[in-house]
């Protein structure tokens, strides 16, 4: 992954993309976070029901896509003829799949990504299936993808696997302690930004993503905490208060 660098184009992560104007984990969303000057950009990967892998966050289609079911109860072909809601009203766009997202990054190589490895399929295919699926297609971004979850055993499964960064994803700050968090000895860790201690933030051996931010002020503070980098849905926003501010 790149070194740490002070434009805060790649201080903030674009989480799921410029996700507050355009439909979340989509196509239009990546590369909008891209145009208003972006160059991280985080994402989520579940299965389908015939094993593709594709790019969305929820447990169920209803709040994006306004449906019954789940990502792993619908084959691609299904699945690619929902919509993701618009968080403006405006047009939908489609699910795509994750061979797709590459393709949209193979000519960007100042691009980083972020992939999270959902529970949801892990629990439903299982580890090893999983991983024969994700990480094929992300080969075109080795060296500049970090692979992330909650799930513990995925993580050291890619470390198995690949020379890849992986990162520790949890909620609580208290739980970077855990024996199974600690073992993995993760290039980055992602935590909920409302449960971070005061003050300066230690974090040695590893990189620090804190998520969800829309305040500008806020995401400062962060930054000058010992925060490395920051999530956002409003990249645009964030970052043109930033830049400005800098």
């Amino acid at each position: 992954m790149t070194a740490t660098r002070f434009d805060p184009g790649w201080q903030l992560v674009a989480h799921r993309g410029h996700a507050a104007r355009f439909p979340e984990n989509t196509l239009p969303a990546f590369a909008d976070a891209l145009a208003v000057g972006g160059h991280v950009l985080e994402t989520d990967v579940q299965l389908t029901a015939d094993g593709v892998p594709v790019l969305f966050h929820d447990r169920d289609l209803r709040r994006l896509c306004g449906a019954p079911g789940a990502i792993h109860e619908k084959t691609l072909e299904q699945v690619q003829a929902f919509r993701v809601r618009s968080p403006t009203g405006g047009e939908g766009a489609p699910i795509p799949a994750l061979h797709d997202f590459v393709d949209s990054l193979t000519a960007r190589p100042d691009v980083e990504t972020y992939v999270e490895l959902k529970r949801i399929s892990l629990a439903r295919f299982g580890v090893d299936a999983v991983l024969d699926a994700v990480l094929p297609p992300l080969e075109p971004l080795a060296g500049r993808c970090v692979i992330i979850s909650y799930d513990t055993d995925a993580l050291a499964a890619v470390r198995g696997r690949t020379s890849w960064p992986i990162g520790a994803v949890f909620d609580d700050w208290a739980d970077h302690r855990l024996p199974a968090v600690q073992a993995l000895e993760a290039e980055w860790w992602l935590c909920r930004l409302d449960t971070l201690p005061p003050g300066r933030i230690a974090h040695p051996g590893h990189r620090l993503a804190v998520y969800e931010c829309d305040d500008p002020q806020q995401a400062r503070d962060l930054l000058s905490r010992g925060v490395d980098r920051v999530e956002t849905f409003a990249i645009g926003r964030l970052l043109g208060a930033l830049r400005q501010h800098a």
